[in-house]
């Protein structure tokens, strides 16, 4: 085989493997599966609000919000190509995708910014009382 047609195979072969980059809607809903599907669709509607809120308070994009350095866990130790792969074999995906295709009504947490789930205590929270409480998570304004 010539060298030209073999580095066309090789060229091709990787990016069969490489997975296009999600679109930001499908990267929150695979936060929200990732973060609160244990929660139901309760649990991912109150993690949307966040992000939401967040997104308008830093006046980010929702991608530059769950994608920030150690803000959302479920991001910590991979990808968004590899997170939302992963998120698309859920059963909650359907639901998820819907909650990230619009806008949240910010009535579930009202307008909290922060949560975390009742098995934890971060440093932020010590001394905070939480504005709401949705299944294994609580949510605060800081």
């Amino acid at each position: 085989m010539n060298a030209y047609l073999n580095s066309l195979l090789i060229t091709l072969a990787a990016l069969s493997t490489h997975a296009a980059q999600p679109t930001s809607q499908e990267l929150v809903a695979a936060v929200l599966v990732a973060e609160a599907a244990g929660d139901g669709v309760a649990g991912m509607r109150a993690v949307r609000e966040v992000v939401q809120v967040r997104a308008v308070e830093r006046r980010q994009t929702e991608w530059q919000v769950v994608t920030a350095k150690k803000q959302f866990s479920c991001l910590n130790q991979t990808t968004p190509e590899q997170l939302v792969a992963r998120a698309k074999t859920s059963t909650a995906w359907k639901s998820a995708l819907d909650l990230a295709s619009k806008p949240a009504a910010v009535a579930t947490v009202g307008l909290a910014n922060h949560y975390h789930t009742k098995s934890v205590s971060p440093y932020w929270s010590k001394g905070k009382t939480p504005v709401a409480v949705v299944g294994g998570h609580l949510f605060f304004k800081l």
